[in-house]
């Protein structure tokens, strides 16, 4: 299992993932991508959203069964 290192991640990286939901499925064949979910590292926390609402989640209980099943992106600084 892998666990994405949250003392690495910064204030405003987004965080992508691939769901195994239909919609999910939907979303990574409609895009041509792995991914189809993405959330914000804000403050220690991650905020996504789904059908239901926006949330909070803690990093510290999102598991994946590989690496490639997430991705981290950062704004590059000057």
């Amino acid at each position: 299992m892998y666990l994405v290192d949250h003392e690495k991640l910064e204030v405003g990286d987004i965080i992508l993932t691939g769901g195994k939901s239909f919609v999910g499925t939907l979303v990574k064949i409609s895009t041509f991508s792995r991914f189809s979910h993405a959330m914000l590292w804000i403050n220690d926390t991650l905020i996504h959203s789904d059908s239901g609402g926006v949330y909070s989640k803690n990093p510290q209980r999102i598991l994946f069964d590989k690496r490639s099943q997430v991705k981290v992106l950062r704004l590059r600084k000057d």
